[in-house]
């Protein structure tokens, strides 16, 4: 499994070329409307991302969350950069996998 650790960085780093695809797992955070909804969706967003992650080994990368409060106005800017950082890094593909439906408009 490459994950967001030094050492599968590092086997990253070293076969970029086959590696083609990363994965970020987007995820609202929101300590006061439905707390315990939003922490089941974290476990099962979570399950999704490993699950897809360890049948395409060698080929993604599974990236830290990319975790915001679900009413923090400048989300996309942030995700933008995160993006752009990504292809600088020579990355091909990004997925982006989350269960919030605020993303379905974007």
């Amino acid at each position: 499994m490459l994950k967001w650790n030094s050492s599968d960085v590092g086997i990253y780093l070293a076969q970029k070329e086959y590696i083609d695809t990363i994965i970020i797992p987007l995820h609202a955070v929101n300590f006061v409307d439905e707390v315990k909804k939003n922490g089941f969706l974290w476990e099962n967003l979570i399950a999704i991302t490993n699950e897809i992650e360890h049948r395409f080994k060698g080929r993604v990368m599974l990236c830290p969350p990319f975790t915001y409060h679900s009413k923090e106005p400048s989300v996309t800017a942030r995700l933008e950069q995160w993006i752009e950082d990504f292809y600088d890094g020579e990355a091909k593909h990004i997925l982006f996998l989350t269960s919030d439906k605020a993303w379905q408009q974007e």
